[in-house]
């Protein structure tokens, strides 16, 4: 009596070879070129911080980027990628909330100084916080 492998164990095999593949594309490939060349830059420049600021945003905030996609979408995309296909993009939005707020603080804090609370802005440093009255004050320097 030999152990053999039906044709739905190699099918759930071949699925699950499948969606270990494009979840290390996913993590190791894609991520990086969209964190490192899109997400990062762009939320260095919309905080208004010099275009020389980018390269330094990128090496400290990367990695960071990278560990989170990983503790989120790891488990998602094993679920997505095997449920039914009218159920993805329903699933993928709602995780994406989710995501969506994890990756709004990183870009609130691209182009921040790392000493203190302060942006960098062509060379001079702002703070802008809102008053007891709900009116933002600003500080420069």
């Amino acid at each position: 009596a030999g152990f053999s492998v039906g044709e739905e164990h190699f099918v759930f095999i071949l699925a699950f070879v499948k969606t270990i593949l494009l979840i290390l594309m996913e993590q190791f490939v894609a991520c990086p070129i969209l964190f490192a060349l899109w997400e990062i830059p762009a939320a260095t420049v919309l905080n208004r911080a010099p275009l020389d600021r980018i390269p330094y945003e990128i090496e400290h905030k990367l990695s960071e980027m990278l560990i989170a996609n990983a503790k989120v979408w790891t488990v998602a995309n094993f679920l997505i990628y095997n449920v039914p296909v009218q159920y993805r993009v329903g699933i993928s939005n709602v995780i994406d909330i989710f995501w969506q707020s994890i990756v709004s603080n990183f870009a609130a804090d691209c182009g921040k100084n790392p000493d203190d609370e302060t942006y960098l802005v062509e060379g001079i440093a702002f703070v802008t916080a809102t008053g007891i009255n709900g009116t933002d004050i600003t500080i420069s320097n």
